[in-house]
């Protein structure tokens, strides 16, 4: 009996495995951004509504990942718990673009929000995805993913790429390549990128005016007695 129940523990906690990506990916995460966008003109939505309007039971663990899912990816906030579920800027800017260019840029980023798959992305840039068993070496052995969890990394992280452009199927083999998909998300690269001209920030669509650089006031030359002081930073010669 005890050697039961010590099986039992040891079994529970095989059970529990660190997952570190979503568990629908970016198109079906997109679900609930466009049907706040559709059915509630991209206000908030509340969670029953928003599960009626999906087809899903707000109770169902269906349900509950797809929220999940849509914030992993930056889309909306509100947990599957919260009354409301509202669009990021993140999610506007693919559902609702101004133009698409911004929803291009959207689409990227919302993919590299999920770490697992950036860092594959980056590993993988400009190079082919190797077979799927030499894949799946690779996340165990390299980004220690878990053995149980490597089959539906492979088929998120490729269907996210080959969606927003990320991965493209060349001469036979598909190949990652971020600088054609447009490059880096801004706060990827870790660095801010200015106009020569009007010296603006962009950041993720943002755009934010440069800090005016501080004006220099140069040392006065010093002077000779007599002096006398008329201005708070300012020291004028007497005339004789």
């Amino acid at each position: 009996m005890a050697n039961r129940k010590s099986k039992d523990k040891e079994n529970a906690k095989r059970k529990y495995v660190l997952r570190p990506f979503p568990y629908f990916g970016l198109e079906d995460s997109l679900t609930v951004a466009r049907s706040i966008a559709e059915n509630n003109a991209c206000k908030s939505y509340s969670r029953l509504s928003l599960a009626e309007s999906i087809k899903r039971s707000p109770e169902s663990s269906g349900f509950r990942n797809l929220i999940t899912s849509s914030s992993s990816y930056g889309l909306t906030e509100g947990s599957y718990a919260a009354p409301q579920v509202k669009l990021t800027g993140l999610g506007l800017s693919i559902v609702a673009p101004k133009s698409d260019e911004e929803k291009r840029q959207g689409m990227i980023r919302a993919a590299f929000n999920i770490k697992q798959f950036a860092d594959l992305y980056k590993h993988f840039d400009q190079h082919k995805i190797p077979p799927d068993a030499n894949f799946r070496n690779t996340l165990i052995r390299e980004f220690t993913l878990d053995a149980t969890l490597v089959d539906e990394c492979i088929k998120l992280f490729k269907a996210d790429g080959k969606f927003v452009g990320l991965i493209r199927h060349v001469s036979g083999a598909d190949r990652v390549s971020i600088h054609d998909a447009g490059g880096l998300p801004a706060e990827q690269e870790g660095e801010k990128i200015f106009d020569d001209d009007v010296k603006e920030e962009k950041t993720g669509g943002v755009t934010l005016h440069a800090p005016e650089e501080p004006k220099v006031i140069p040392p006065l030359a010093p002077q000779k007695w007599p002096w006398k002081f008329e201005h708070a930073d300012r020291w004028r010669i007497c005339s004789r």
